[in-house]
């Protein structure tokens, strides 16, 4: 089993992007106190009054926003990137249902069909002489490794036809709910 456990690869980049927009802050902050204002001739003529530069103010705030906006853009990227690492790769699936487990493994075979029964939940889609090779992407070879992998969601059947060609169908069953079919496990072809 592999595990790729290298969650925090880009941490240190985030704290930097943060340590930056800090900066930036900072930096801002004190280009608006010292060169923010400048003196400007009063209209009468006599003294000068203070007043903002906007040239400055626009860009001390740009800064500030501009760093921030990096660092939370470093920031969700780095999280989504945690989210996808510690997925283990190339293991069995262990699917447990009703307190039974059933561990698929990749065997080199898969499930042909010899007989649907009228009314089957897989009627529509299953007929007799297709081989089911996965089930919601986990390889199966028996009825019952069918039956554990059924979940609530929406279903990934992938079969060949009894004509040879790869067919992939979704369909809502409900776990546990019985298939009505029967089948054997035929070495996997092609």
């Amino acid at each position: 089993m592999s595990i790729n456990n290298d969650k925090d690869r880009w941490t240190p980049w985030v704290k930097f992007a943060w340590i930056l927009a800090f900066l930036a802050c900072a930096a801002g902050f004190f280009l608006i106190v010292t060169v923010g204002f400048i003196d400007v001739p009063r209209v009468s003529g006599y003294g000068t009054e203070r007043q903002a530069s906007p040239f400055v103010w626009a860009l001390a705030i740009s800064q500030s926003i501009g760093a921030i906006m990096l660092a939370v853009l470093f920031s969700m990227l780095n999280a989504i990137y945690q989210n996808t690492c510690g997925h283990p790769v190339n293991v069995p699936v262990t699917q447990k249902t009703e307190g039974v487990t059933s561990t698929q493994q990749v065997d080199g075979k898969a499930l042909m069909v010899a007989k649907v029964a009228p009314g089957s939940p897989v009627q529509s889609v299953l007929s007799v002489g297709c081989v089911v090779t996965a089930v919601n992407d986990v390889p199966v070879s028996s009825l019952e490794g069918i039956g554990t992998l059924i979940q609530k969601r929406p279903n990934k059947i992938e079969f060949q036809d009894s004509s040879g060609e790869k067919m992939t169908k979704w369909m809502h069953l409900k776990p546990g709910q019985p298939l009505e079919i029967e089948g054997e496990a035929v070495p996997l072809t092609g």
